[in-house]
């Protein structure tokens, strides 16, 4: 065998394993072989099971001799996100908090690609707790792209799309929140997709009505991560926002008639970004394609005047809930930049987007002053007339949660324009979290218990998304002043 072998398509794979023409067990000898040979320069698989997978291998070789029925994923091999848990199996967030973290059972998307064949070689580099857009940590050092081994592979992915690059596996898994999937596939020369939220299902998270972070599929092909998307996708009872379509439908890319569609070209979206002309000089032949194609292209942006203020504050105000009491324990575990998004997210110091902050409140919170309980919210609400001199900034509250009020500080972001956008996008989150969920409950039961996270960096947060929506009830849109405490 070659490095042909290794790079070849996952579809391809599949097709050679099926029909025998090498072994699940050669075909994990080559990539680890691979591995071998480039991992050390590039940093992407940081922990490995070889044994574990060599055990895996000759099973699903056996399974292929038998003439058993084979998975659609039989025999790849695949090293998973260290966001991702999996059983019996180091998972670090790459955070050297949880640097001897080995959880008792998989993720959801984990657990989907092992059921349908899959061979488990390791774990892919991450930034700590996945928030960056560069692969390092201080528990396995920096990934490095593989066409330059000088610069950055990209993240939160960043190890993922790095090991499909340099042939350390044909498909990767990995999440999404603001381009954790997209950046790293872009620079890496891969394929990163991230998908509708609930389209990959999150039973268990620890936030479980926010569709801001998504798991979703990494390729070198369009045609391989379709096949993947389509074992990972799909409905589950314990996930809220998730969608009931039949996955089937995924895994074919079909050809589309592009005849009088109309095509938006923003590539510097309504000039909000800078992009080299190196970028564009790529992206430009695009739009003769398209045309060529029957498409009607034009120059057009939508207005996302106060879209980057809207999302800073939303997940400002995620990372606090995740992290603010392992923060608050653990100061110095952090690294910087992450840890003074979380206090933002407190509505500690100065927000970077306006001098003004917009409050989240369930009654009247002292900006930065954490609420101790239901009760507490009660008698400070009902004192909010009496507010002290010295609190001169409005509240304006849309949307609030007893359950978030009570466990975490007020939430910090952007005031003016921006609180408006946050204030309907917040009510239309809850609204449409709140209708999804009381469609599921009347159509199943709660019960205690389901959907919880049991280990990882939000262990302690278990159920919190579900008590969020249980217990979340809107409140008037009417200005107050933030009493003291």
């Amino acid at each position: 065998m070659t490095d042909a072998l290794i790079f070849r398509s996952a579809r391809d794979l599949i097709d050679g394993l099926r029909r025998r023409d090498f072994s699940a067990r050669e075909l994990l000898a080559e990539h680890l072989a691979q591995i071998e040979r480039i991992n050390p320069a590039i940093n992407a698989v940081v922990s490995m099971d070889i044994e574990g997978a060599e055990l895996a291998a000759a099973e699903a070789d056996r399974r292929c001799a038998a003439g058993e029925p084979l998975g659609p994923l039989h025999g790849l091999p695949i090293s998973y996100k260290d966001t991702h848990a999996t059983a019996g199996m180091t998972t670090t967030y790459g955070s050297s908090l949880h640097a001897t973290n080995v959880p008792d059972r998989d993720d959801e998307i984990v657990h989907r690609i092992q059921a349908a064949g899959a061979i488990r070689i390791g774990k892919t580099n991450v930034p700590e707790f996945a928030a960056g857009s560069h692969s390092f940590n201080s528990v396995f050092g920096t990934t490095r792209n593989p066409w330059a081994v000088a610069r950055s592979a990209g993240g939160s992915s960043g190890g993922a799309a790095a090991a499909l690059a340099a042939g350390l596996q044909p498909i990767a898994d990995g999440t999404d929140m603001g381009g954790s999937l997209r950046n790293p596939a872009s620079f890496c020369n891969v394929v990163g997709l991230r998908p509708t939220p609930g389209r990959v299902p999150e039973p268990g998270a620890a936030i479980g009505f926010s569709p801001l972070g998504v798991g979703g599929p990494m390729a070198r092909s369009v045609d391989d991560l379709a096949l993947l998307l389509s074992v990972i996708a799909g409905p589950h009872p314990d996930d809220p926002l998730s969608l009931s379509d039949d996955p089937a439908a995924l895994q074919h890319v079909t050809t589309a008639d592009l005849r009088r569609m109309r095509v938006a070209w923003a590539p510097t979206l309504g000039d909000r970004v800078r992009v080299e002309q190196q970028v564009l000089t790529v992206l430009e032949p695009a739009v003769q394609l398209f045309e060529s194609l029957g498409a009607d292209v034009e120059p057009a942006c939508p207005d996302l005047t106060g879209a980057d203020e809207t999302f800073r504050t939303l997940r400002a105000s995620q990372f606090d809930l995740l992290w603010g009491d392992l923060l608050a324990a653990h100061p110095d575990a952090f690294k910087p930049d992450l840890a003074w998004n979380i206090r933002q997210g407190q509505g500690r110091g100065e927000s970077p987007l306006s001098s003004r902050s917009m409050w989240l409140c369930s009654g009247a919170i002292n900006p930065g002053t954490r609420v101790r309980s239901p009760a507490s919210i009660a008698a400070r609400s009902a004192s909010s007339a009496a507010c002290s001199a010295q609190r001169d900034a409005p509240c304006s509250v849309t949307i609030s949660s007893n359950s978030l009020s009570s466990s975490r500080r007020a939430i910090g972001g952007a005031g003016g324009r921006a609180s408006r956008c946050v204030h309907a996008l917040a009510l239309m989150v809850g609204v449409g979290s709140m209708l999804a969920f009381a469609v599921r409950s009347m159509m199943r039961p709660y019960q205690a218990g389901e959907g919880v996270m049991r280990s990882g960096p939000v262990e302690g947060y278990a159920g919190r998304g579900w008590s969020l929506l249980r217990t979340w009830r809107p409140r008037p849109a009417t200005p107050f002043r933030c009493a003291p405490e």
